[in-house]
């Protein structure tokens, strides 16, 4: 049979990206693709209406980067400390874990999440002794910022 020619509505592997027009078999086309709505017929139509939601998505994109563009500055001009028991020569009692460094920014008031956190020298991971750490956080695919997380000492409370 003769192969057909459909826009994809959605990126899929291995066959291609959003917005392009591929050629397959028509059983693919007719058991898979055309009813989960992952594809359309290419004609004229089809193709104007999916470049016009293709501005819009691209605009709409643009307005997320630049907020979070704003975000990161933020980031980047606070730091946050974490408090943990260590010993004399400041070796942690435990480690301080991307879930921690996460939870001490989520306190300050900046919704991140632990797996959007990576310290810049991967080698150090996980914490284990105290000083000053610098650490990315990844808010979008093209926005990351760079911020310093504190490792304290805990003072014990001596009444």
């Amino acid at each position: 049979m003769k192969p057909l020619e459909l826009l994809l509505k959605e990126d899929i592997a291995k066959l291609g990206a959003r917005g392009s027009i591929v050629r397959v078999r028509p059983g693919y086309a007719r058991n898979y693709l055309l009813p989960n709505g992952l594809a359309v017929v290419a004609n004229k139509e089809n193709v104007k209406v999916l470049e016009a939601e293709k501005r819009r998505l691209a605009q709409q994109e643009k307005q997320i980067k630049s907020s979070f563009g704003q975000l990161a500055k933020e980031l980047e001009d606070i730091s946050c400390s974490i408090e943990a028991k260590a010993n004399e020569e400041g070796v942690l009692f435990g480690s301080v874990s991307y879930a921690m460094i996460a939870e001490a920014f989520n306190e300050l008031g900046f919704e991140v999440k632990a797996s959007d956190i990576e310290l810049e020298d991967k080698d150090r991971y996980p914490i284990k002794e105290g000083g000053i750490y610098n650490v990315l956080i990844k808010l979008h695919s093209d926005v990351t910022a760079k911020s310093k997380v504190w490792v304290v000492n805990k003072q014990e409370d001596e009444e």
